[in-house]
């Protein structure tokens, strides 16, 4: 059928007129059903992707399962060897026996400039071998309120995303008041 055909023309009477609206209810209605099976995948592919997502937070936050932050320490004090310097801060800033048990695999600061004398120096990455000389070193610290080293007050963390330590806060007050009773 030619598109100057399927327009209503007077002269050819109701049947073409119902053949043309006919015709037009069924584009719709297919139409409607593709639209449908649109939102419907979007639905389920909206639910992969939090799925997805939630797997790489788990994937990432496991990665950084033994790293801490060390903040505060002065540009230029580790020297040439950071990891000398930081099994010092561990050994004499928080009175730790440092042995083959706390082998840090590698220690860097976070990439970047080396900031002014009056901003505050880059973080520093640390990551252990094994966690659990990550937790006694993080236990030691909250137990001590960090260390003090060449008049720095050193202050360590533990390393995770953003949305794992928003999740954690939430439960801050319900911990302390467990911990208070």
């Amino acid at each position: 059928m030619s598109t100057s055909s399927k327009y209503f023309k007077p002269s050819q009477g109701n049947a073409n007129l119902e053949n043309i609206f006919a015709e037009a209810e069924g584009r719709i209605s297919d139409l409607e059903d593709s639209t449908q099976q649109l939102v419907n995948g979007r639905e389920l592919y909206s639910k992969r992707i939090d799925t997805l997502w939630s797997q790489v937070e788990d994937l990432e936050n496991r990665s950084r399962r033994n790293n801490v932050r060390l903040l505060v320490l002065k540009e230029g004090i580790e020297g040439d060897n950071l990891i000398v310097c930081i099994e010092k801060i561990l050994s004499e800033g928080l009175h730790m026996h440092i042995d083959n048990g706390f082998k840090i695999e590698r220690a860097h600061r976070s990439p970047g400039s080396r900031p002014d004398e009056n901003q505050s120096p880059t973080l520093i990455m640390i990551r252990f071998l094994r966690s659990t000389a990550r937790e006694k070193v993080l236990k030691a610290a909250r137990e001590k309120g960090g260390a003090v080293r060449n008049g720095c007050n050193i202050s360590l963390f533990p390393n995770m995303m953003k949305e794992l330590a928003g999740r954690r806060k939430t439960f801050t007050t319900a911990i302390q008041l467990q911990t208070r009773k």
